[in-house]
């Protein structure tokens, strides 16, 4: 007997945690992480095109006034067909408004506030079938934190250390489980939180983005858009033994790549490209 099986492609890929590039796409899968305090339209005009330009249908949750007016201001400015608020309470009402996104994006606020608002609902695994779709996703500032598997939990930190299982984190979207992401990061001075961080977790790539600057992840590279740095901190060919929590962390080998626009990165080599 012939049985004849039948499979959604997109749940096929996130299942087996294969290469999306694998498989037909509209679009390669597209990931914007922006560092925070507005965008500018060197970020969300490029963005905007990439998802269909004046066509284009910007999807925003929000869960924090200020963060959401900016967020929001920012899309208006780079002109798609219509920018779209759905606050962080309104989302199992909002299904249908979320099939029409052609960019489903994030707005900062809190990651740890966010994310916890967000569990329980049908947006993630959505959210990460829309992107494998060829939907962009992003956000800015926390709204970008919760993409990794390993999420940065926003609030104060010590920025004056760098202590073994000092920094807070939490579980996020695990659409890039390879990952830690930091966002402000040269304009808050967060440089000691991520080593700190990376130490802790050697087999993960830290990535700190700059206000006014993003990376759009395509695939296994990202380029950097808008006006300030990105850095990347690499230990996974370092040697890092565990440390203690509460004890000064070390390790010996790491490297560091400090970016700006136009600059490409391999995520896979963690080599930069000019």
């Amino acid at each position: 007997m012939i049985v004849a099986l039948r499979f959604n492609v997109t749940a096929l890929a996130i299942f087996l945690c294969v290469p999306l590039s694998s498989f037909a796409q509209s679009r390669p899968p597209t990931i914007v992480l922006s560092g925070g305090n507005r965008m500018g339209l060197e970020i969300s005009r490029p963005v905007r095109d990439m998802a269909g330009g004046a066509k284009a249908v910007v999807v925003v949750v929000t869960h924090e006034r200020g963060p959401a007016e900016e967020a929001l201001a920012d899309w208006k400015a780079a002109e798609p067909a219509e920018v779209i608020d759905i606050p962080l309470s309104d989302i199992e009402r909002s299904r249908a408004t979320f099939e029409r996104a052609n960019i489903i994006w994030f707005a900062g606020g809190f990651s740890g506030r966010l994310m916890d608002g967000l569990r329980d609902t049908f947006l993630p695994r959505y959210v990460r079938e829309r992107w494998a779709q060829g939907v962009i996703v992003g956000g800015d500032s926390a709204g970008a934190m919760i993409f990794p598997t390993l999420m940065l939990i926003s609030g104060p930190t010590d920025l004056t250390s760098i202590i073994a299982g000092a920094i807070q984190t939490s579980t996020g979207l695990g659409i890039l489980p390879k990952v830690l992401f930091d966002p402000h990061f040269v304009k808050r001075q967060r440089l000691n939180r991520l080593v700190s961080l990376v130490l802790d977790h050697p087999d993960l790539l830290g990535i700190g983005a700059d206000e006014k600057t993003a990376i759009v992840i395509t695939g296994h590279d990202f380029e950097v858009f808008g006006a300030a740095n990105v850095v990347v901190l690499d230990a996974r060919k370092g040697t890092v033994p565990r440390q203690q929590n509460g004890r000064a962390s070390n390790g010996r080998n790491l490297r560091m790549h400090v970016l700006t626009h136009g600059m490409t990165f391999d995520l896979d080599d963690a080599a930069p490209r000019p």
